[in-house]
C-alpha cells in the first residue's frame, strides 16, 4: 500500500512517518510532501492507495488537494489531519466525504487509520 503524508510542518511529517513505520507493515510504502505542488507532482508520478493531508500547505490548501483526489481518483482513500475545530472537521467530513482527524489530539487514531487500511 502506497501513503502520500502531505504537511507544510516536518515535525509533523517526520513524527508521523516514524509512527506508522515503527509497525514495519512490509507492504507500506509513505512518501511525503510539504506543499500541495510536490503532493500533484507525486500523484502525476504514482499511484497512492490513500492520501492524507493537512488543511493548510504553503501553497494550495490542503482541502483543494483532497477534493482533486476525490473527483480524479476516486479509487483513493483520503483524509483531513488539521488542526481546526470540531464542528469544522465535521462539515469537512461530509462535503469531501472522507476521515477526518484533529491535530494533534486524534495522532494515535491516524495511524492506527492507516494501518487499518492495509488489512483490507
Amino acid at each position: 500500500m502506497r501513503v502520500l503524508l502531505a504537511d507544510s510542518s516536518v515535525y509533523h511529517l517526520n513524527r508521523m512517518v516514524k509512527a506508522v513505520k515503527k509497525r514495519k507493515d512490509e507492504d507500506l510504502e509513505i512518501h511525503v510532501a510539504m506543499t500541495a505542488s510536490e503532493a500533484y507532482e507525486l500523484l502525476g508520478n504514482l499511484k497512492f492507495d490513500v492520501i492524507i493531508s493537512d488543511s493548510n500547505l504553503a501553497d494550495e490548501s490542503g482541502i483543494m488537494l483532497l477534493g482533486f483526489v476525490k473527483a480524479h481518483i476516486p479509487e483513493c482513500e483520503i483524509a483531513l489531519y488539521a488542526n481546526i475545530d470540531e464542528q469544522t472537521l465535521k462539515f469537512y467530513t461530509k462535503t469531501l466525504d472522507c476521515a477526518c482527524f484533529s491535530k494533534p489530539a486524534d495522532f494515535n487514531k491516524v495511524v492506527e487509520y492507516i494501518h487499518s487500511l492495509t488489512k483490507q
